[in-house]
């Protein structure tokens, strides 16, 4: 069975690429758990950041400075951030903060093929389905693309983070 994640032909040539977007980020948040007020604030264009304090408590807030520093230099390289993910992480001499940022990118198909706009109505919709596909199945075993900063140390990178839900919430495992 083939799943279309509410896509169609018809609608990926009317869609614009970051409605595209903003589709696969509802599919991830709905196949991960995450409680609906927070899909419904995260389709509103909010961009949240979840705190874990203990078992089964959160504090959801809004990116602050740092973090709108972050998603401006992610806009400039192609990709949108939907939501935060600080986590603790004891070394042996320190705990250090890691942020994940989640993102998508902002076009898809131009992220997968070198000239997208060649492409046949049906072949840009396998595409994208396809992307949709993968990306939905990772985050069902609990794993979504983002880019983590280790302020702390000076670096930064793409990856994955792996993460859970709890209570409805996303809380970052690694």
């Amino acid at each position: 069975m083939v799943t279309n994640y509410g896509l169609s032909k018809s609608a990926i040539q009317s869609m614009k690429p970051i409605e595209i977007s903003r589709l696969l980020v509802k599919n991830l948040l709905e196949a991960v758990g995450v409680n609906q007020e927070l899909i419904d604030r995260t389709m509103e264009g909010e961009i949240l950041k979840t705190y874990p304090l203990a078992q089964g408590k959160f504090s959801v807030t809004w990116a602050n400075d740092k973090d709108i520093q972050v998603i401006k230099l992610l806009d400039k390289k192609g990709f949108c951030v939907y939501h935060i993910l600080p986590a603790l992480f004891k070394t042996d001499h320190q705990v250090v903060e890691l942020v994940a940022y989640l993102i998508v990118p902002k076009d898809i198909l131009s992220l997968l093929v070198e000239h997208p706009n060649k492409l046949p109505a049906c072949e840009k919709f396998r595409y994208i389905r396809d992307y949709f596909k993968n990306e939905i199945s990772n985050a069902r075993f609990g794993c979504l693309f983002s880019y983590v900063v280790n302020e702390a140390w000076g670096i930064s990178e793409f990856g994955d983070s792996f993460i859970e839900v709890e209570d409805g919430y996303l809380v970052r495992e690694g």
